[in-house]
């Protein structure tokens, strides 16, 4: 029951926030542009042209792919941005507030806080990503660009949300280890950009390099389970456009990694730190 409380409380406090106006805004601004570029691409074919032609085989045709490809790339910081402004809060947060004595006082346990926070960031976050996912694909119909198939469809729809989950997961910890959110949003923030940035040098990199930095790369997994969900027909711009169509072991191992490693691995790290963290509001 007390992780029921905790997740009706934060749900309630976050929708009735101000800063919910700039999540919303953040999410529906990447679909606003993509649709708007997507049309550009459908208008002038040549854009698209231009955009991939440091590809092996410069892309010359638009279709849905390509523009949910685009909305990947788009979408991507936006994501991350909430995730880290948000989450950064959970513990940070209440702490900086002077409320976290108070909170860790009552009956239930700390893990209960992290997870009911959590589970309430991803009751309000995951279905919004998921509805202007659906914007997009019915404004690419209306714009005349049609519509991917379904394996494609549910292969973006998981890599918005994998994205989410991750990020979210990362700010969490850093919220654990931090006395203000701020110190935990400026920590996160620098982690995501350098990740990033390690993402898109591998395209560049020598290939012996390059495999051993994908071990790390959130891209790389994410670009192999999507390769594998949609058969080899969907990919993502920074790792390069399509992938090849992965092999079952190469999706056993990204997803293992995605799930495990870098979703759930941070949350119990932040369980584990906070279960055994001496709490002083100071």
């Amino acid at each position: 029951m007390a992780l029921e409380v905790i997740i009706k409380r934060e749900i309630r406090d976050t929708i009735l926030s101000k800063r919910f106006i700039i999540y919303l805004v953040l999410l529906l601004l990447p679909v606003v542009l993509n649709i708007w570029f997507s049309w550009m691409m459908y208008e002038d074919p040549s854009i698209l042209q231009q955009m991939t032609a440091m590809f092996p085989e410069p892309l010359t045709e638009i279709n849905p792919t390509i523009c949910m490809m685009s909305f990947i790339d788009i979408t991507t910081f936006p994501i991350a941005l909430v995730a880290v402004l948000h989450s950064s809060d959970f513990i940070a947060g209440e702490k900086e507030r002077g409320m976290l004595t108070l909170l860790i006082s009552k009956p239930l346990h700390r893990w209960e806080i992290i997870m009911g926070k959590l589970f309430s960031f991803m009751v309000i976050f995951l279905p919004l990503l998921t509805l202007n996912f659906l914007v997009m694909v019915l404004s690419f119909i209306l714009i005349g660009i049609g519509i991917a198939d379904l394996n494609i469809l549910i292969g973006y729809l998981t890599v918005i949300l994998f994205y989410a989950i991750v990020y979210t997961s990362i700010a969490v910890l850093f919220s654990v280890l931090s006395k203000r959110p701020s110190m935990a949003s400026l920590g996160t923030i620098i982690f995501l950009i350098l990740w990033m940035i390690l993402d898109f040098l591998t395209i560049y990199l020598p290939k012996n390099t390059a495999d051993v930095l994908n071990n790390i790369s959130l891209s790389h997994h994410i670009n192999i389970v999507l390769g594998f969900i949609s058969g080899g027909e969907a990919g993502i711009f920074v790792k390069g456009g399509i992938p090849k169509d992965p092999n079952i072991g190469a999706f056993i191992y990204s997803f293992s990694m995605v799930v495990l490693i870098l979703s759930i691995m941070p949350i119990l790290l932040s369980v584990f730190i906070f279960e055994r963290k001496d709490i002083q509001n100071k």
